[in-house]
């Protein structure tokens, strides 16, 4: 800690110290050194302490973050996919995507909204829509050898698109092992994570991410002391209705360890969904340069241009 603070300061690093040392030398450096009856230091958490961390570790950013090429980790691998709807569909995607970003002040429209719950009912029925399109494009990578992994938001697409992969794996002759994890699943989530990572499920369909590892070769991944599969993993992010944060959450459930992954962003083409994906990517590109990884953050701005491009006059949103 001494180390990381004398780098933060702009000091050298004072060596080894005993503990009065080392509250003699943080003194110094303009910490306030609150001793407790027993003559111990101690954190106030209100005091001058806080704020000397927070300005030299917090705010300079020294030590929170590392590049991935500093790391040695790969690249992070995404590719856009787009899927047609019928024209129908298309229209009824449209509406409700339409009624959502105005709802939002995201446009400016004579649409009328009833609320914010009534437009999260329409997106997320609008979703289902895609469900069919990303259950082929989920098949066809287990069919070239991954396994996968497809977070989408809303429990009913989570389900929708589990039952649709099965089918579709089923008709191409593969095995139909999808399991479902969701925060209803709690007690039983970790037995079906194992599943995946042992090789039993070929899909995971998730919309509850955290604290799930799902890459290939984890340790004890499978459960009973059984390291997961090597084969390696995609992830198939079926819904955009996210923000930047999020959706590197759902990248890092695959890419992580040093493993390398496939990354799948899946959108109805010629609609507004298209506009929304790139504002998100643009989104995560943000935090990734906040993170102090430019290099992530130029593909994923690169990644959000590949998008169609608003009509002239159109706001960019």
């Amino acid at each position: 800690m001494s180390d990381l603070l004398a780098h933060a300061a702009g000091v050298d690093a004072p060596g080894k110290l005993s503990k009065a040392d080392y509250a003699a030398w943080l003194s110094k450096l303009g910490f306030e050194l609150n001793a407790d009856q027993g003559g111990r230091w101690a954190h106030d958490l209100s005091g001058g302490d806080v704020k000397m961390v927070e300005s030299l570790l917090f705010s300079q950013g020294v030590g929170a973050t590392a590049t991935a090429e500093e790391l040695g980790l790969p690249p992070m691998t995404r590719e856009l996919r787009p899927v047609e709807l019928s024209p129908s569909d298309r229209e009824r995607y449209e509406s409700a995507w339409t009624e959502f970003r105005a709802l939002h002040g995201l446009e400016i429209t004579d649409s009328t909204v009833d609320g914010t719950s009534q437009a999260l009912r329409r997106v997320q029925k609008a979703s289902l829509l895609k469900a069919p399109k990303v259950a082929e494009i989920v098949a066809g990578l287990v069919e070239d050898g991954y396994q996968v992994v497809v977070p989408a938001w809303y429990l009913d697409n989570v389900s929708a698109i589990a039952r649709l992969t099965a089918v579709e794996l089923k008709a191409r002759g593969l095995p139909d092992r999808v399991v479902e994890i969701t925060g209803a699943s709690r007690g039983i989530r970790e037995l079906k994570r194992q599943a995946f990572q042992g090789g039993r499920a070929l899909v995971a369909v998730v919309n509850s991410l955290e604290g799930i590892n799902l890459h290939a070769g984890e340790r004890g991944g499978a459960g009973k002391g059984k390291d997961a599969t090597r084969a390696p993993r995609a992830c198939v992010i079926a819904d955009v209705l996210t923000g930047g944060k999020r959706g590197l959450q759902a990248e890092g459930r695959t890419q992580r360890d040093g493993e390398r992954s496939l990354t799948l962003y899946v959108y109805a083409a010629h609609t507004t969904e298209e506009e929304w994906l790139a504002r998100m990517l643009r989104a995560t590109a943000g935090t990734q340069a906040l993170a102090q990884s430019p290099e992530d953050a130029r593909a994923l701005t690169d990644l959000a241009e590949q998008l169609a491009v608003p009509d002239e006059g159109e706001p960019d949103q």
